[in-house]
């Protein structure tokens, strides 16, 4: 309940951003690498709007998947568990650094989604 009144918040309030200004001012976002993901038959977010985005993001790569609507696939997970390992590969990572466990598709552990964990020990 608590996720589904942030949104409403958040929607609400245009995300206190003015009409365009994501886009608008993406080339500040200059020397932040991304990964967009998005699935094509996602009728409630257009890929349109994606793709604009990625456009003007100066270092942003979009992976449009092909069988995914708004509420994901397994290859959107994938494709998160790759994003997420190809950023973590060469980051710096502090203390409390965050690592993935992998595979986490429910066939193979008998449960769903992404695991992430604070490592111990570390500092």
């Amino acid at each position: 309940m608590a996720f589904v009144r942030i949104c409403a918040h958040y929607f609400a309030n245009n995300a206190w951003l003015q009409d365009g200004q994501l886009l608008r001012d993406a080339h500040r976002l200059a020397g932040i690498p991304a990964v967009l993901i998005h699935g094509r038959l996602d009728l409630a977010s257009p890929l349109r709007t994606a793709w604009e985005l990625a456009k003007a993001w100066p270092d942003a790569e979009l992976k449009v998947i092909d069988e995914a609507g708004h509420t994901g696939s397994s290859a959107t997970q994938d494709a998160i568990l790759d994003a997420i390992e190809r950023f973590g590969v060469n980051a710096h990572r502090p203390a409390g650094e965050i690592s993935v466990r992998r595979p986490c598709r429910p066939e193979d552990h008998g449960s769903q989604g992404i695991s992430l964990r604070k490592s111990r020990g570390a500092g």
